[in-house]
């Protein structure tokens, strides 16, 4: 009896100190896929939490045969997102589960015969796209030198977004934004005053974000920190050499900062990004017509740093790659490490 009840109660210790779950289960080929089961696991009573994942490769036909190929283990809580995946390779990227925080990514070389690992690799997540040649990047990119020549002065391939220029040009827009004002937030973001952000307990603190300037003065992005009770609207705008701003109503805009910019006559493509307490998130890229007044949201996983047009195709900079769109295509270009750890850049087709 004394031993049935120590083994319930090691059971129940176990149950209160270890959760597990499935991660991702990802096909990579008609036979296979890959299951991940993620266990995190108390250290002590008051510290959260050990992680482990179990990466196996899954018999398609049938669940119940697979084979494990690698066991990752982690002192602190991690949270894994699959990147890419086929059936010679997984990348998988870490971040902090809480706030979003980039703990680099790993990549996974193994073999569908043998159902084993061959290498694994650890990289960092946010790296600048790097070619081999100047011949090989326009190859790759589709592009003349003239157009690579652009795409580097507009910053398209640094995945961390420098703006010393930016912050020496600034001055130049004389009279200070105006502010949003606590009833043109909460009309414009009820559900942030749902979560709490009250008129007592709201800062409104709206910037110029990016910018480009146009015939007789620039346009801008609004760009403001979203937590611990600051908050702002999102919008674009522009402001003449007056000193005079005229705002653009956008709704598909209110509850983002715009992280990079580019008018092209009456289409403007605005970067989408939340600023909240731990690291940023990507909303998307954000297409406008002034004409039609009409907005549409292209899905963008990674911050966008830079906008830029390349002869015929619209190349977004990123903090994890870039990507490119070309005649209805969509196309990402990262790096990431070959079996001899060798940075390459790696092309994927988007749906």
């Amino acid at each position: 009896m004394r031993a049935l009840i120590a083994a319930l109660a090691v059971a129940l210790l176990a149950q209160e100190t270890a959760s597990r779950s499935t991660a991702f289960d990802w096909p990579v080929s008609n036979g296979f896929r890959l299951r991940g089961t993620v266990t995190y696991r108390d250290k002590t009573p008051n510290v959260c939490c050990a992680t482990a994942l179990n990466v196996a490769l899954v018999d398609r036909q049938d669940p119940s045969r697979f084979w494990t190929i690698a066991d990752l283990a982690s002192d602190y809580e991690v949270r894994y997102t699959v990147e890419r995946a086929d059936e010679r390779a997984l990348v998988l990227s870490r971040s902090d589960p809480h706030y979003g925080v980039d703990q680099g990514s790993v990549k996974l070389f193994f073999d569908t015969r043998s159902k084993r690992l061959h290498k694994q690799i650890d990289f960092e997540t946010v790296q600048d796209l790097s070619f081999a040649s100047d011949a090989e990047a326009q190859a790759i990119l589709g592009v003349s030198a003239d157009g690579l020549a652009s795409l580097r002065a507009r910053r398209v391939f640094a995945a961390r977004l420098d703006d010393a220029v930016d912050r020496a040009l600034r001055p130049l827009l004389a009279a200070r934004l105006p502010q949003s004002t606590y009833l043109e937030f909460a009309r414009a973001r009820p559900k942030r005053v749902e979560n709490g952000y009250l008129e007592d307990a709201t800062s409104i603190n709206e910037t110029i974000g990016p910018y480009q300037e146009g015939p007789d003065g620039f346009w801008f992005g609004k760009t403001f920190y979203d937590g611990e009770g600051a908050s702002g609207v999102g919008g674009i705008g522009s402001v003449n050499a007056a000193g005079v701003y005229r705002m653009i109503r956008i709704p598909e805009l209110f509850d983002w900062s715009v992280s990079a910019l580019l008018v092209e006559g009456d289409t403007i493509w605005a970067a989408r990004v939340a600023h909240p307490e731990g690291a940023d998130r990507s909303g998307g890229l954000l297409e406008y017509n002034r004409n039609s007044r009409r907005a549409r949201v292209h899905p963008v996983s990674d911050v966008i740093t830079s906008i830029a047009r390349a002869e015929d195709a619209l190349f977004l900079g990123t903090t994890h790659g870039v990507y490119l769109f070309r005649q209805g295509a969509r196309l990402r270009y990262r790096m990431e490490p070959d079996i001899e750890g060798r940075m390459t850049v790696v092309v994927e087709t988007l749906r």
